[in-house]
């Protein structure tokens, strides 16, 4: 596993279809991949509890990075990381599988 680490642009031409992508919050690390046309799919909502609001989703890979829409200085500062893989699923694979949840 390799990290690329700093902030990644949200037109970033490093962001790989499939890439699994890691942001750093406060108490916490989020993930996602990169399914394409700056969309990311990710978890959202509390892993520990059976919560109505835990879903899956796809979302912007602006929103996916930032938290929510940009504006917020704080929120630039966001610090985000692509993950790597020696030995991965194919690209398409790694899409249909997230796309499938």
């Amino acid at each position: 596993m390799v990290a690329t680490k700093g902030p990644i642009s949200t037109d970033t031409p490093r962001i790989r279809l499939g890439s699994h992508l890691r942001v750093l919050r406060l108490g916490y690390q989020h993930h996602g991949v990169y399914v394409g046309g700056k969309l990311v799919i990710h978890f959202s909502g509390d892993s520990k509890t059976v919560s109505p609001t835990a879903t899956i989703r796809e979302e912007s890979l602006e929103d996916f990075i930032y938290g929510g829409p940009m504006g917020d200085e704080e929120r630039k500062q966001q610090f985000a990381e692509i993950i790597e893989y020696k030995t991965r699923l194919p690209t398409q694979e790694i899409v249909e599988r997230a796309r499938s949840k």
